[in-house]
């Protein structure tokens, strides 16, 4: 698979135990007139997972300003080792919104999960 980052989060890739983050991406999309891109390449194993998401997952901030964060996300993404997709998807979301509880969105959340079957 080929992956380019145009200044979102580096996507997660959970292989058998371990969740690894690729490498941080280029610098955002339309953000300088003139930019290079760089791409990059991961080989999915089937039953490999990829989740992409945006800055508003990690960046959400509770009533106190502190963000869910990397930390979580990725206990969250340990946990869901191997469920369907949709129920990582949801159990994300749904781990963001506690953590925000009554505070008012600061930013977008977009996950896109994706899996090697074969």
């Amino acid at each position: 698979m080929r992956v380019l980052n145009a200044g979102h989060m580096p996507p997660l890739v959970v292989r058998g135990n371990t969740v690894t983050a690729m490498e941080p991406g280029s610098v955002v999309l339309g953000i300088m007139p003139v930019a290079t891109f760089s791409e990059q390449a991961i080989d999915l194993n089937p039953g490999d997972t990829l989740i992409v998401y945006s800055d508003g997952v990690t960046e959400a901030m509770n009533e106190v300003n502190d963000f869910y964060g990397d930390d979580r996300l990725r206990a969250v993404v340990q946990q869901t080792r191997g469920l369907p997709l949709s129920e990582i998807a949801r159990r994300i979301l749904a781990g963001v919104a506690a953590f925000v509880d009554h505070a008012p969105t600061s930013d977008d959340i977009s996950l896109m999960i994706l899996r090697r079957t074969t």
